[in-house]
Order: structure tokens, then C-alpha cells, then sequence
């Protein structure tokens, strides 16, 4: 377990703190990323990847904002979620 992905994995200040698409080639080459980094980098190139297709589709991409806007992510909703759960496990 790490931190994050690391230039020198014995060494947490070697943290690389922005990680381009275009870069994860040359890091792979250069052993940066290996082992268990592998898939999750790869994970995290293919979700970039497909958010920028959505993103570049726009009929998609505005029917996203709008459900992501009428969601509700405020505090209240979830305590309520929270209270439900607690109530159905105790009565």
C-alpha cells in the first residue's frame, strides 16, 4: 500500500502528483508503474478516456449534467438514508 504512485517507491516524497494519458507509456517503460499499478492505472486511463468521449457527445453529456444536477447529495438525504437504515435494523 502506498500513497500514490511514487518515481521511487521506497521514497513517499516522490509522489508524482499529476499523471498525463499520454505519459502512462513511458512510465510503464520505465518500470514507474509496474505489478499491481498496472490495472489501476489502466483503469484510470480507460475512465479518462471514456469521459472525454462523453464529454465530446454532447447530447450525452448535457443528459448527464442534468441528472447529476437533480440529485440529491445534501447532508439532510443522506442522514435520512442513514436514520432509515438504523430504524430497520432495530425494530
Amino acid at each position: 500500500d502506498v500513497r500514490g504512485l511514487l518515481r521511487d517507491k521506497e521514497d513517499d516524497s516522490t509522489i508524482i502528483p499529476v499523471v498525463n494519458v499520454s505519459d502512462v507509456r513511458r512510465l510503464k517503460k520505465e518500470g514507474v508503474i509496474s505489478g499491481g499499478m498496472i490495472p489501476k492505472i489502466d483503469c484510470c486511463v480507460d475512465a479518462v478516456r471514456r469521459g472525454e468521449g462523453l464529454f465530446y457527445d454532447k447530447e450525452h453529456w448535457t443528459a448527464l449534467q442534468k441528472s447529476v444536477m437533480a440529485y440529491d447529495s445534501s447532508w439532510k438525504r443522506s442522514v435520512q438514508e442513514y436514520w432509515d437504515i438504523y430504524h430497520s435494523l432495530t425494530d
